[in-house]
């Protein structure tokens, strides 16, 4: 499991690093598109003034377990990391950020080795969750990873009946029309900034969910 997490760590310092330091330099970044919240992530009749967003919690990883198991993704125990070992396996900032401790997850679906779940922050509480998920065709990537932003924006915001699917489809056909190698987008209104971004061409798709708490 361990060379699994690494490398989905390599490939995503080496293609989506600028994804991990928008959470904190959004204002930095015009090329990203910012979608509504209330079309994406919450039910209609939920209003942007009546989100309310839970701490991050190192705990969120059995909600987020919990939640996969419904879409039969199985999402391993965490293998926790201190010191020099977070620094080795949880460096993912650009700025050079070290972390204190992280925790990271394989995520495993009829066998089939689809990515990680990673929180890193100090041994308190975490500072961002961050899903990564690996696809050969973009169509193909599209479910898993609605399953799995869905579990992980579920375990963080008191929003319930929407789903992030719109969301990614929007994305998904924008990085398909544009022929780019990285396309991001970003939800606008919500407590703690949520970003998706996807990179890569056919064949070597990576899909980063990035959910964090503004230090």
């Amino acid at each position: 499991m361990r060379r699994s997490i690494l490398i989905t760590i390599i490939i995503l310092i080496g293609v989506s690093m600028s994804a991990l330091v928008l959470i904190y330099n959004l204002g930095q970044q015009p090329e990203i598109e910012i979608q509504a919240s209330e079309s994406y992530i919450c039910a209609d009749d939920l209003t942007e003034s009546e989100l309310s967003v839970t701490p991050l919690s190192y705990d969120d990883n059995n909600l987020i377990r919990s939640a996969l198991e419904r879409h039969d993704i199985q999402m391993s125990s965490s293998l926790e990391f201190s010191g020099e070992k977070a620094a080795e396996f949880c460096s993912f900032f650009a700025d050079g950020t070290v972390p204190v401790y992280c925790t990271s997850t394989e995520l495993v679906q009829s066998g089939e080795f689809l990515g990680n779940v990673h929180m890193v922050g100090t041994t308190d509480e975490p500072s961002a969750v961050l899903g990564v998920v690996r696809s050969d065709t973009i169509p193909s990537g599209v479910h898993t990873v609605t399953a799995v932003a869905d579990s992980i924006i579920g375990s963080v915001f008191e929003c319930t009946g929407g789903t992030s699917a719109l969301w990614i489809e929007q994305l998904s056909d924008r990085h398909t029309r544009e022929s780019t190698m990285a396309t991001k987008s970003t939800i606008d209104g919500l407590p703690t900034p949520v970003l998706l971004e996807l990179t890569g061409s056919s064949g070597n798709y990576l899909w980063t969910i990035l959910i964090g708490n503004t230090p």
